[in-house]
């Protein structure tokens, strides 16, 4: 009988990767700037489109899971690297800082 450890492994790593994604739309969609939202997943559609058939056709059910992961590699990339670079460009308004921290009297 076939060994599927490795498979439910790689699904694992799948399923970790989709929830991180939650919390960097989320992130840029409070900033409201979600056009790199949509280019990851026209960069996800063109990869799915190029590596599809190759990887499933040489390795299989591995392939596709590595396509399905290696697609939301590049999604977190790409969304992650906006949302970092556009949280450390936000100016603060005045006043949603005090100057002078609070005493709590």
């Amino acid at each position: 009988m076939v060994q599927y450890g490795y498979f439910l492994r790689l699904y694992a790593l799948l399923y970790v990767l989709t929830f991180v994604d939650g919390p960097f739309r989320i992130g840029l969609q409070v900033m409201e700037f979600t056009i790199p939202i949509f280019w990851s997943y026209q960069t996800m559609t063109a990869f799915a489109f190029v590596f599809a058939v190759p990887m499933a056709k040489r390795l299989e059910l591995t392939g596709s899971l590595l396509g399905l992961s290696g697609s939301q590699i590049l999604f977190q990339g790409i969304v992650g690297a906006t949302l970092i670079v556009k949280s450390r460009r936000m100016e603060i308004p005045e006043g949603l800082v005090s100057q002078t921290p609070s005493t709590g009297e």
